[in-house]
């Protein structure tokens, strides 16, 4: 066999081998960028803000209450605190046997 054709023959080896190689690179880039999509774009369940109406007791704060009624989409107890204040437009100090709305977050559609 000539050395032209025994160079061919490995110049055709070393193509062959850099074509799977890429390939596998390839597939296996695109795989990543497809699982990393698929995690990112996960749908989160829909939240739905919903009011209920609360009696207020003997011994009773806007803090009691936003300790009992407070879901975790809100910032903090003094961020609910105002906004029960304003959909009630209360001052601070709460009357016994009033009924107030207080707000929260569920999953559920109701």
């Amino acid at each position: 066999m000539s050395t032209q054709k025994k160079l061919r023959r490995k110049q055709i080896k070393r193509n062959r081998r850099i074509s799977l190689c890429i390939s596998i690179l390839s597939v296996s880039f695109l795989l990543i960028i497809f699982l990393c999509n698929f995690k990112v774009t996960a749908e989160k369940p829909a939240i739905y803000k919903y009011y209920t109406e609360v009696r207020v007791d003997r011994g009773d704060t806007l803090w009691s209450i936003a300790d009992r009624f407070m879901t975790e989409e809100y910032t903090s107890r003094r961020a609910y605190v105002r906004e029960i204040q304003q959909i009630n437009n209360l001052g601070c100090e709460l009357q016994y046997g009033k009924r107030i709305l207080v707000p929260y977050y569920s999953e559920e559609v109701k």
